[in-house]
């Protein structure tokens, strides 16, 4: 039994040997062999210099053109952020013109109340000499001064808010 076993691995190992060597074979039939190409240095350096001539004679072609390339994507700039920076120093002068006027309201707004304020002390001064009841019986003088001292209070936080604005 151990014989058969032996006999069969064996023919096994033989048959894969076989196939092996075929598929060698069958690989060394298709792979291209290429020749190898060898350059003396005397033929590079005779490249370089070609090159070199080459790249000489072209120089000043590519810097007459790079120069030129310079001078058009300039031009091409102008044409488009000329406009841009116009328009920009018109909107940072109208900035500027409407930060003026709002200023000149805001001083404008606080003359004005202060100017209420002071009309309603020179009113209340004048209900001081003032006695009138109404049918009620309520005082007249109270109530204006109630209605002036609200009043006061009023542009007293309009004036307040304004210089808040201000700064």
């Amino acid at each position: 039994m151990i014989y058969k076993r032996l006999i069969l691995i064996f023919i096994a190992l033989c048959s894969i040997a076989t196939y092996a060597q075929q598929d060698i074979a069958n690989q060394e039939k298709s792979s291209v062999n290429f020749p190898v190409i060898e350059f003396p240095l005397s033929q590079i350096q005779q490249e370089l210099k070609q090159l070199q001539s080459i790249e000489n004679q072209e120089h000043p072609k590519y810097s007459a053109l790079a120069q030129q390339w310079s001078e058009t994507n300039s031009m091409i700039n102008d044409f488009i952020f000329s406009p841009l920076n116009n328009k920009t120093q018109l909107i940072k002068e109208n900035f500027e013109l409407l930060q003026k006027q709002l200023n000149k309201t805001k001083k404008l707004k606080q003359e004005l109340n202060e100017m209420r304020i002071s009309l309603l002390k020179e009113d209340n001064i004048n209900l001081a000499q003032l006695d009138i009841k109404t049918e009620q019986g309520l005082s007249l003088k109270k109530l204006y001064l109630e209605r002036n001292q609200i009043c006061m209070q009023y542009f007293q936080n309009e004036l307040t808010n304004t210089a808040l604005n201000t700064t």
